[in-house]
């Protein structure tokens, strides 16, 4: 398979993607409706709970630390994405 072949596949593939993740998602927030607990199909098993997490308001940071504080700690994350786009 060529470039070319292979990113109308992935176009392809993202569009079935996101069909079936908009209907996982109408069923998963069908599920955390229900509340957490356990539901049981006759292949699958969902376990919906609920949790909570604190977070850190980086704003917030940047106002209360001087230039050379936030230096120290912040640091550089690399990555790598593929973006693609209907022609």
């Amino acid at each position: 398979m060529n470039i070319i072949e292979s990113v109308d596949q992935l176009g392809s593939l993202n569009a079935q993607i996101a069909a079936l993740s908009k209907q996982a998602d109408a069923i998963k927030s069908q599920l955390r409706k229900s509340g957490a607990g356990e539901y049981r199909g006759s292949l699958f098993r969902a376990v919906v709970s609920e949790r909570s997490a604190s977070r850190i308001d980086s704003d917030k940071v940047r106002n209360l630390l001087s230039e050379e504080q936030l230096a120290e700690v912040i640091s550089e994350v690399r990555s790598t994405s593929v973006s693609l786009y209907d022609l």
